[in-house]
């Protein structure tokens, strides 16, 4: 920040050059550090047990359902805050659990204006429709956006199995 309270030019592009440089150089040491371990890896997989390997695979699918729905509610909270709605981060967790329970009902398109009026109604239900709009046209986007990765990546041939190695012969002994 400046002496008059406006912030610096170009301070944000500092920071974003930091922060990639950052992740960077992160990315360039765990490179380094993890050359050469894909065997040690493979040896210790194939050592585990099964059990700890399905805690590990369940701990992991836990984390991403998380971070999926932390995304959705985070995305409600700003498209609420975009149109002017004051919601906390309660409101837009409710908001997404009315979203999803009024999409089982066949009414289409509007199912993010109608969750987002019923829950936030009394705080203009202009206002609150709106969000619900946008949260309808930011969902479709995004669904076709994962619509066009997934029909360019079918398009892509399929990357070919690597080839075995012959395995040399043994010379036969005689008795």
């Amino acid at each position: 920040m400046s002496r008059t309270g406006l912030p610096r030019r170009g301070s944000g592009r500092r920071r974003a050059v930091a922060t990639v440089a950052g992740a960077l150089a992160v990315a360039g040491l765990l490179a380094w550090a993890l050359a050469g371990q894909r065997e040690e890896f493979g040896a210790a997989l194939r050592s585990a047990p099964v059990w700890i390997l399905l805690v590990a695979a369940a701990l992991q699918l836990l984390a991403l359902v998380l971070v999926a729905v932390s995304a959705q509610i985070l995305r409600n909270w700003l498209m609420l805050h975009a149109v002017g709605v004051d919601a906390s981060v309660f409101d837009a967790t409710a908001v997404l659990i009315a979203m999803v329970t009024l999409s089982q009902l066949p009414v289409g398109p509007s199912v993010g204006a109608a969750a987002v009026v019923l829950i936030l109604g009394a705080n203009g239900v202009a206002l609150t429709a709106a969000a619900g709009v946008l949260l309808t046209v930011t969902g479709t986007v995004g669904a076709l956006c994962f619509a066009g990765w997934a029909a360019v990546d079918s398009l892509q041939p399929a990357v070919p199995a690597l080839p075995v190695p012959p395995i040399p012969a043994v010379p036969a002994t005689s008795p």
